[in-house]
């Protein structure tokens, strides 16, 4: 079995949710179409964090447009041609495209659309998009060959999530703990590199069940490269001939906020300790 490319998968919930929104809600459906069987299912934890990652997207979207309009309005930077690329480039990075409307008006007197010009961008939401994308988040569906006598809906989900977490596992060691490209030739070397990616991994998914068991949802891989972002700075302050250097974390808006998540998980203090250590260095 299998799951389906996200564009089909969405046509099929759009198709399906005036019928069955009720079953949707219950926890699963299914049905035949074209001799395919489909089965759907709904989740609170994957509405969760579905709706958390439009939050997030439609937020970085919306920071990237401003500035955009902002330079498009400024000078002729942009055709309008390449202004609208860019702007569907944007929405889609940010796994947005599709929730706004966005309409650009020439500044200057200008027919040609490849004509570079100073351009004004506006944007707002498309309500009925949005209102679409709330009622099928948390729901996905699963294309399967299975026979019902054979396999129940329950019985393909728990093998679908399996095949999930081993596809997940090596999508985080092939991408986010970067096991290739591999710049080594001797075998011990090799060995010792991919031992070392495997641990990485464990240590991640350590601290994803950690995550969960403290309520947070959010998604292990974008919450460390945002934890990332929490630097330490060295100060220096000289008065006369006497000077004092200090280590501090850059707690601003984001740095506060990484902060509240690793105190949620008990682990500032060892985080804090590593700025200590360098104090007695």
């Amino acid at each position: 079995f299998l799951k389906p490319e996200w564009h089909t998968q969405r046509k099929q919930l759009e198709q399906q949710l005036p019928l069955q929104q009720e079953l949707f809600d219950r926890g699963m459906v299914e049905w035949d179409e074209d001799g395919v069987r489909y089965v759907g299912y709904y989740s609170e934890a994957r509405r969760e964090r579905a709706l958390q990652q439009r939050s997030e997207g439609m937020t970085e979207a919306e920071e990237a447009l401003h500035r955009l309009a902002q330079s498009a309005a400024r000078g002729r930077y942009y055709s309008w041609t390449r202004l609208r690329e860019k702007v569907n480039d944007l929405l889609e990075y940010c796994g947005v495209k599709g929730l706004y409307s966005p309409r650009i008006k020439p500044l200057d007197s200008q027919t040609d659309p490849e004509e570079k010009a100073r351009l004004e961008l506006y944007f707002e939401h498309d309500r009925e998009a949005i209102a679409l994308q709330e009622k099928i988040e948390g729901m996905y569906i699963i294309e399967t060959s299975l026979d019902r006598e054979e396999y129940s809906p329950e019985q393909i989900e728990v093998a679908y999530k399996n095949l999930q977490l081993v596809e997940r596992a090596f999508r985080n060691i092939k991408s986010f703990l970067s096991i290739r490209p591999v710049f080594h030739y001797r075998r011990r070397r090799i060995r010792a590199h991919v031992l070392i990616c495997f641990l990485a991994y464990y240590l991640v998914k350590k601290i994803e069940l950690e995550c969960r068991a403290c309520d947070i949802t959010r998604e292990c891989v974008p919450m460390l490269r945002d934890w990332d972002k929490l630097k330490l700075s060295s100060f220096t302050v000289t008065v006369g001939e006497h000077s004092s250097s200090e280590w501090q974390w850059s707690l601003g808006k984001t740095g506060k906020g990484i902060k509240a998540q690793i105190e949620k998980l008990g682990w500032w203090r060892s985080i804090e300790q590593y700025r200590r250590s360098l104090l007695k260095s």
